[in-house]
């Protein structure tokens, strides 16, 4: 079954003086709100085998450059073991929530390009608190 849209949302969507806030107020949409759950269902998503239940919650806690420090672990462990250097998941731009998604895409890179991984580097970056 699909979902039902309110009366009047498309014809508004579709409007040429489109007002995001107006619209968003005119239907009793909160857009952070849906932020928040979309980055929710992304973490449950990439939710690691061995990282823990409270981890990812605990990371974005933690201040983004924090995040930042963990990905470099990555990078630098990822060109140590002879991995090309020009990564899409390298980029340190963009929401902590991002970051932490580049963080697993590194991760799962090693097995996916048969590169050595450090023993316990998955399980020390992903840890709570600082590693």
């Amino acid at each position: 079954m699909g979902v039902l849209c309110p009366p009047g949302l498309r014809e508004a969507a579709l409007a040429e003086d489109f007002d995001f806030k107006a619209f968003l107020a005119r239907f009793g949409l909160d857009w952070q709100a849906v932020i928040l759950k979309i980055r929710e269902s992304v973490l449950e998503a990439r939710e690691p085998e061995d990282g823990g239940s409270g981890a990812h919650s605990a990371m974005l806690q933690q201040p983004f450059m924090m995040s930042v420090d963990r990905l470099k672990v990555v990078k630098a462990a990822w060109v140590s073991a002879g991995g090309p250097v020009r990564q899409p998941w390298f980029s340190h731009v963009g929401s902590k929530t991002d970051v932490l998604s580049r963080i697993h895409t590194g991760l799962d890179e090693f097995k996916a390009k048969g590169l050595p991984c450090p023993t316990g580097l998955r399980r020390a970056v992903l840890a709570k608190g600082e590693f």
